[in-house]
């Protein structure tokens, strides 16, 4: 079912970044949501498609301890001024530092990132959305 779904979100738009944020705290899906649209109210991107995955290092007692998570973005990007920029707009329009930021990638394969950035869907506390400025 994962790979299907993988398949026709690839398909909905012209997909050509990703990154990833992480916080130092967990981001409850109606929070993840709310930053995730401010990404795409504040113009930078056309689209985005995210999913919130748990992070799970039991050698870590930070992440044992405070079940902290991540997301993962699909992004449809209408201009890339720099990587850097572009990262600094995101933090702004989070209202995240940029360290939580990682590096806004190009994407190379859209079926097989899509795959990646579901793979936990479906599992306990996944979430995903999709937002778009039309």
């Amino acid at each position: 079912m994962i790979k299907e779904y993988a398949k026709e979100i690839a398909r909905l738009k012209d997909w050509n970044y990703t990154t990833t944020v992480r916080t130092h705290y967990k981001l409850k899906p109606h929070i993840a949501d709310t930053k995730v649209k401010n990404i795409v109210d504040s113009k930078i991107a056309n689209n985005i498609f995210y999913s919130v995955e748990e992070d799970r290092d039991d050698s870590d007692i930070y992440t044992k301890v405070h079940k902290v998570n991540h997301l993962h973005l699909l992004l449809d990007l209408p201009i890339m001024l720099d990587k850097t920029n572009t990262r600094k707009r995101i933090a702004k329009s989070m209202s995240l530092n940029i360290g939580a930021i990682g590096e806004v990638q190009p994407i190379e394969g859209v079926a097989k990132t899509t795959r990646y950035i579901l793979k936990k869907m479906g599992t306990a506390n996944s979430h995903h959305n999709f937002f778009n400025n039309q």
